[in-house]
């Protein structure tokens, strides 16, 4: 087990950050998802309580620390961090940046199920696919208001395969913020989740058909676009997206998009 010799705090500028990753070695290959992470916790100036620092051994080693440097380099904005030198000859410690086993939910205290859909969202506006803990919990209070309604008895917390994915009710979720009827869009979403065909619109029938057809088989990107523009064309007879190809999808995509940028925008 490795000793600690001394920690200090440092301010890391970028330079400084790039003079230790020189000794980056024989530490694991970066991943460009948890540093696109960190570096979009540090543009917000989130990074002060994350109390994760850099760690070195004796010869200089870069032991712990890596995504953090790189995602400084990446900002070129300077982070307070302690800087800590154990008599590791190499041996890497234990990371926080490997700690896999608590998912967001758990860290952020909220149901899985709800945080899904705020991080499917977040992936549509940002076009980032991970998103680190702090980030999750502020995309999942714009739009919780939103997500309570669908989860809450005019709308349903019922599972059903095929249908209520995260991408789908991120749809609905979008729509309502966009400004279609709350009410209205709860309901759809309860007769499309509980299959009762007489209380469903023609487009949230095409939808059902849709998602039932393409089970497990389009993302969760495609399934937002189509839970959006069916609620947001409630008034229509039949649309060709529901019941064509991905060019019309990924117009609904761009339209939900715009939409969510819209709401995003509003917000104070």
């Amino acid at each position: 087990m490795s000793k600690i010799l001394k920690a200090t705090i440092v301010l890391i500028t970028p330079e400084v950050a790039k003079e230790l990753l020189k000794g980056n070695c024989e530490n694991r290959k970066l991943n460009e998802k948890t540093i696109a992470q960190y570096a979009d916790d540090m543009r917000r100036g989130r990074w002060g309580g994350h109390g994760q620092g850099i760690t070195t051994g004796m010869n200089g080693l870069l032991v712990d620390g890596q995504h953090r440097l790189m995602a400084i380099v990446r900002t070129g904005l300077a982070q307070t961090m302690v800087v800590t030198e154990t008599d590791s000859a190499g041996v890497r410690m234990s990371r926080v940046d490997e700690n896999l086993t608590r998912s967001h939910a758990f860290l952020l205290g909220k149901n899985a199920r709800r945080l899904a859909i705020a991080r499917t969202i977040a992936s549509l506006g940002t076009g980032m696919s991970a998103l680190s803990v702090d980030s999750t919990g502020d995309w999942y209070e714009c739009f919780e208001d939103f997500i309570d309604d669908l989860f809450s008895p005019k709308g349903s917390n019922s599972r059903c395969l095929g249908l209520s994915t995260a991408g789908t009710q991120a749809g609905f979720v979008i729509a309502m913020a966009a400004g279609q009827p709350v009410d209205e869009v709860c309901a759809q979403y309860r007769a499309l989740i509980t299959r009762d065909f007489e209380k469903m619109l023609p487009v949230t029938a095409s939808l059902y058909g849709r998602l039932m057809n393409d089970l497990r088989k389009s993302g969760q990107r495609l399934q937002l676009a189509g839970a959006f523009w069916a609620m947001t064309h409630m008034s229509s007879v039949r649309i060709c997206l529901l019941d064509g190809g991905k060019r019309s999808l990924h117009a609904a995509k761009d339209a939900a998009r715009n939409e969510f940028n819209s709401f995003m925008a509003r917000q104070p």
